[in-house]
C-alpha cells in the first residue's frame, strides 16, 4: 500500500551559437528526404503533442537500430495542431519541422535534429497521429477510416520551482489560481481559507499556461470543469495566466519543457513563491533539479497525492492505483481498413505503423534488440501492463484493470532499480503464494 500524505486544501533553443556569414545566399534547409537518402528503410512520419515526445524519442531511437528497423520522424506542434495535421494529411512545414533520433546523443541534446518536408510550405504526407488523451478534450470525433489505439499512460504534473514553499494544491485552488487570481481573492467559496492560508499564486506574470490547443492545457481545464457549477464552462484560455510558455522558453516555443524554463526564469527573478505551471509527467521527472511536483487533491478526495509514493521516488504507484487523479492514456491514430469504431491493430494499413503502435500498446512483441517497455518506463511513462486501474474517457470513474500480461514488478525494477518481487525465467521459478506466473523476468500474481 502506497503511503498517503495529506495536505491542506489551499497549501497551494538551443545553446547560443555564433555563425559567420561568408555569403549572402542562405543555406538550403535540410529536408527529411536528405536525411533518409538511400540508407534508411521502413520510414514513417507522425504528428501530435509534445507530452509524449521524450518517450516516443527513446522508442524511436531503439527501433531505428532494431532488426528490422523502423525510422520515425515526428512533428510535435501540440496535441490538437498535430492531430489536425494528421487528419489534413501533411506535416513537417517550416514552423513545425520533424524531429528525429538516429544517434544516442540526439536523445539528450537540448534540441534534437530536425528536418522539413521536401516542400516546407505544403508539408509531408504523414502516417500516424497521437494525442495525450482522447479527442473529446478538443471537442473532436473520430472520422471514418481512422482507427484509435491506446498507448502508455502518463501523468500531468502541477509544478513549482524547487525554492517554493508550497507542497500541494486542490481542484478548487486550480479554479481560483488559473481563473481569478487577484480579481476577488476573498470571494466564496474561498473566503475562510484565503483569510487564513493565502494562495501565493496571484501574480499573472508568474502563472504559466500553455497554448489552448495543447493536451496538458486542455487536461487541466477538464479537471477544473469537474467541479461543476460555474467551473463547468472554464475557458480554454486561462484568464489569470497571462504568461505563455513561449515567452520564457529557451527555444522560444510553446512546449512542456518551456513551462519548466518559465519557472526557472521566475525563480531567477526572485519569484519562486509566486510561480506555478503544469507539464507532462516525463518532463517534470527529468527536471527535478529545478522544479518540484505538487501533491494534488481532486474534488471529493480527503488527501493530496503525488504521482509517486514520495516526491523522491519514481514508482508512479499513485497513478497506477488511481489515487493521483491527473493522468491519462496516450492515443495513437492511423488509417485502417474495414470498420473503424473499434478498429483492431491488424486493420492498420501501413505495416510499419502497425508494428510501431503495437510495440507501444504491448499488443505486439518488439524485436529482441529493442526493449520498448524499458524505454517507456525510463522516460516517466507507464506501459499499460503496469496499470491497475482504468477509466472511461479522460475523467470517468475508475475501475479495476487486469492486463493480459501484467508487468508491475518489471516496471518497478526499471523505474526504481528495486523490487520486492522474485526474479524468474519460467513459471517453475515462482513458488510463493500469490505470485505464480513469470512475466518479464519477475513473478506476478497471474
Amino acid at each position: 500500500m502506497a503511503e498517503i500524505r495529506k495536505h491542506s486544501l489551499l497549501a497551494v533553443a538551443a545553446a547560443l551559437g555564433v555563425a559567420s556569414f561568408v555569403a549572402a545566399r542562405p543555406a538550403r534547409a535540410i529536408t527529411c528526404a536528405d536525411v533518409v537518402g538511400t540508407n534508411l528503410t521502413h520510414v514513417i512520419y507522425g504528428a501530435g503533442g509534445s507530452a509524449i515526445t521524450p518517450t516516443l524519442a527513446r522508442v524511436a531511437y531503439l527501433l531505428s537500430k532494431a532488426n528490422p528497423p523502423i525510422t520515425v520522424f515526428y512533428s510535435d506542434p501540440g496535441a490538437q495542431a498535430g492531430y489536425d495535421a494528421f487528419i489534413a494529411g501533411t506535416a513537417g512545414k517550416t514552423a513545425a519541422p520533424f524531429k528525429y533520433w538516429l544517434k544516442e546523443e540526439d536523445l539528450t541534446a537540448a534540441t534534437p535534429p530536425t528536418c522539413t518536408a521536401p516542400s516546407p510550405t505544403l508539408g509531408q504526407a504523414i502516417d500516424f497521429g497521437t494525442t495525450g488523451g482522447t479527442l473529446a478534450l478538443f471537442g473532436e470525433t473520430l472520422p471514418a477510416g481512422i482507427g484509435q489505439f491506446a498507448g502508455p499512460a502518463q501523468g500531468v504534473n502541477l509544478i513549482v520551482p524547487t525554492g517554493s514553499n508550497e507542497t500541494a494544491i486542490s481542484t478548487q485552488a486550480l479554479y481560483f489560481v488559473f481563473g481569478f487570481g487577484t480579481a476577488d481573492p476573498y470571494a466564496p467559496p474561498y473566503a475562510d481559507a484565503a483569510a487564513t492560508q493565502p494562495v501565493p499564486w496571484t501574480d499573472k506574470n508568474y502563472i504559466i499556461q500553455r497554448k489552448s490547443t495543447s493536451f496538458v492545457q486542455q487536461f487541466i481545464r477538464g479537471a477544473i470543469q469537474t467541479l461543476g457549477g460555474n467551473a463547468a464552462t472554464f475557458p480554454a484560455d486561462f484568464a489569470n495566466a497571462s504568461t505563455q510558455t513561449a515567452v520564457h522558453a529557451l527555444d522560444g516555443k510553446d512546449s512542456n519543457q518551456g513551462t519548466v524554463d518559465s519557472l526557472v526564469w521566475a525563480a531567477g527573478q526572485g519569484k519562486a513563491q509566486n510561480a506555478i505551471g503544469f507539464t507532462s509527467g516525463p518532463t517534470a521527472d527529468k527536471n527535478r533539479a529545478t522544479v518540484r511536483t505538487l501533491a494534488y487533491q481532486h474534488t471529493g478526495q480527503l488527501a493530496g497525492y503525488w504521482p509517486d509514493s514520495t516526491p523522491e521516488k519514481f514508482d508512479k504507484i499513485n497513478i497506477r492505483t488511481g489515487q493521483y487523479y491527473l493522468w491519462d492514456v496516450n492515443q495513437f491514430f492511423a488509417k485502417v481498413t474495414g470498420a473503424d469504431a473499434h478498429a483492431k491493430l491488424s486493420q492498420i494499413v501501413n505495416p510499419d505503423v502497425r508494428n510501431f503502435i503495437g510495440y507501444f500498446s504491448g499488443d505486439l512483441t518488439p524485436p529482441d534488440d529493442a526493449d520498448v517497455n524499458s524505454a517507456i518506463v525510463q522516460t516517466g511513462s507507464i506501459p499499460l501492463c503496469a496499470m491497475q486501474v482504468q477509466r472511461e474517457g479522460d475523467f470517468g470513474p475508475l475501475s479495476c484493470y487486469a492486463p493480459v500480461t501484467p508487468c508491475g514488478c518489471y516496471f518497478e525494477s526499471v523505474a526504481t532499480n528495486v523490487t520486492s518481487c522474485d526474479a524468474c525465467t519460467s513459471d517453475s521459478g515462482c513458488t510463493k503464494p500469490g505470485a505464480k506466473k513469470c512475466h518479464y523476468g519477475f513473478c506476478e500474481a497471474y
